[in-house]
């Protein structure tokens, strides 16, 4: 038996934490168990069925919220996913549905979005001589293929107090001075949209996936964070288009016009000796495509003075595609 949920309003109702949009006065159909157990998640949409903008129906009658919530939810309690024994699966894990556990000690190739793994190796030797501050990005293509940061592992050889900063930071666009532009810029680094009266002009090529456009995940209450522009991927010609406007801040993506850290990992992690840690967590951070990872490596030298030493990072990811992205 197929769920209807009917938009009983004269808006578009967006259920954003489930990826669903219902035009006024239509009905999005629940007919597979995979759309069951997806909408079931939404707290959203519980609340707007609470609130009679959503009615649910049966394929015969409406029903109340009540028997609606219950109708949406019951059978996926009862009924959920099992494993091979026949046992449901009630297992918390924090791998998203329809991702893979991948470990890997090398990011994506930014000019290669379809190969995975094929990008800067997470390791480093620092060696005598060598300048005492280095720092390498890891790029992981999230454009077409969804990734979830989970937790890693770290080991380092012959470490005197010498420290590491780990940070997730966004692209930069490039921007000068002009004049009736349709950009300006907001605090020092936020390009906004502006109405042929702006005073920047951007001339990075935002078009392309390195380009500048930053994603901007869900919350995880799944609400969109305010983002300043749109866009649409083209697969085959590998590059952004219809980029437009979202000057009330309800876009997907924003514009950075330099190097912001969005989320510091590691702040002054020390390394004395040679050791090896887990860097276990039961939570996971999705990526936007846009987003980087920063390394900094300091050599210490107020010890044993400059010295060889190393480190290398293996991270686990949940991925959508782990091999090759199709295309």
């Amino acid at each position: 038996m197929a769920i209807n949920l009917k938009n009983n309003t004269e808006e578009i109702i967006n259920l954003v934490d489930i990826g669903i949009v219902i035009p006024p006065n239509e009905a999005y159909i629940i007919d597979t168990k995979e759309k069951k157990y997806e909408i079931a998640t939404s707290d959203n949409l519980i609340k707007l069925i609470s609130d009679q903008k959503i009615i649910v129906n049966d394929d015969i009658n409406n029903l109340s919220p009540t028997d609606g919530i219950r109708a949406i939810s019951t059978d996926v309690i009862l009924t959920g996913p099992k494993d091979r024994s026949g046992k449901i699966r009630v297992q918390q894990t924090s791998r998203k549905l329809g991702t893979m556990t991948c470990f890997t000690g090398a990011g994506d190739d930014p000019n290669n979005l379809r190969v995975v793994g094929s990008g800067e190796e997470c390791m480093f030797r620092h060696n005598i001589g060598d300048d005492l501050t280095a720092i390498k990005y890891i790029d992981f293509n999230m454009i077409e293929n969804e990734t979830w940061l989970h937790e890693g592992y770290m080991t380092w050889q012959d470490g005197d107090f010498d420290q590491i900063d780990v940070e997730i930071v966004t692209r930069a666009t490039s921007i000068v001075p002009g004049t009736n532009t349709f950009y300006n810029l907001y605090n020092g680094y936020l390009i906004v949209p502006a109405a042929g009266d702006g005073t920047y002009e951007v001339t990075s090529d935002i078009t392309d996936p390195n380009g500048g456009l930053v994603r901007m995940p869900l919350t995880d209450l799944g609400e969109q964070p305010t983002a300043f522009w749109n866009a649409d991927w083209n697969p085959t010609t590998m590059k952004y288009e219809n980029i437009s406007a979202a000057p009330n801040g309800d876009g997907k993506y924003n514009l950075f016009a330099g190097e912001i850290a969005l989320n510091r990992v590691f702040t002054k992690m020390p390394l004395l000796d040679s050791g090896f840690v887990e860097l276990r967590t039961s939570d996971t951070s999705e990526l936007g495509h846009g987003m980087r990872m920063k390394i900094v490596y300091n050599t210490n030298t107020s010890g044993i003075g400059d010295h060889r030493w190393g480190i290398a990072f293996a991270f686990v990811l949940h991925r959508k595609y782990t091999t090759v992205v199709p295309g």
